[in-house]
């Protein structure tokens, strides 16, 4: 099935595709991290079916504390159309929009399938746009919490759990090794390239 390009709508274009179409009735049940709320003061990057039914939303919002931050408040994918490609785009798409519009970028955090397979995706991408500030949470490279860009190799750490430590390494040329994802005890080494 043809999936759309990624179009960019506020709260109202996103609620007049739940409730112009049928299909849509359960969207917020479908796409685990939409939430209704939070959904009123975003921007949201959406992939559909061609009869409109949503499938894939990212939703980002500016910080009303920092100036020139934007918050990535999610990526949801339907079940039915993972592994599609569409978590690809809608990253690709929303690095586009912060680096158009000189906002540094901050993913608010990564569940576990994230830290698995959205993670690597954004380092991956971010080569693509190597100028993008990205400050991600439990930053370890950060020096004076500045953002990192992506033209050098970062290591991306999320604390999952009390007792473990999530690791990924993402090298600057991405062909000279193989991304890991070391999970960990707080304190391990960092995965290292070879």
């Amino acid at each position: 099935m043809k999936l759309s390009d990624v179009e960019i709508t506020d709260f109202s274009g996103l609620n007049s595709l739940n409730t112009a179409f049928n299909c849509n009735a359960d969207m917020y049940v479908r796409l685990q991290f939409l939430e209704f709320k939070a959904a009123l003061n975003e921007k949201h990057f959406v992939i559909t079916t061609p009869d409109h039914k949503v499938v894939a939303v990212g939703s980002v919002r500016p910080s009303n504390l920092l100036k020139g931050q934007l918050f990535m408040h999610h990526i949801s994918v339907d079940p039915e159309f993972k592994n599609q490609g569409c978590a690809t785009k809608i990253v690709r798409a929303i690095y586009q929009y912060a680096q158009d519009n000189s906002f540094v970028l901050t993913p608010t955090r990564f569940e576990e399938e994230g830290m698995k397979y959205l993670a690597p995706t954004m380092a991956k991408l971010h080569r693509e746009f190597p100028d993008l500030p990205i400050s991600y949470p439990c930053n370890p490279n950060s020096v004076d919490d500045k953002p990192i860009t992506g033209e050098r190799d970062y290591e991306i750490s999320y604390f999952r759990k009390l007792d473990r430590l999530n690791k990924i390494r993402f090298p600057a040329n991405p062909e000279t090794c193989q991304d890991e994802l070391t999970i960990g005890p707080i304190g391990a080494p960092p995965s290292m390239c070879r």
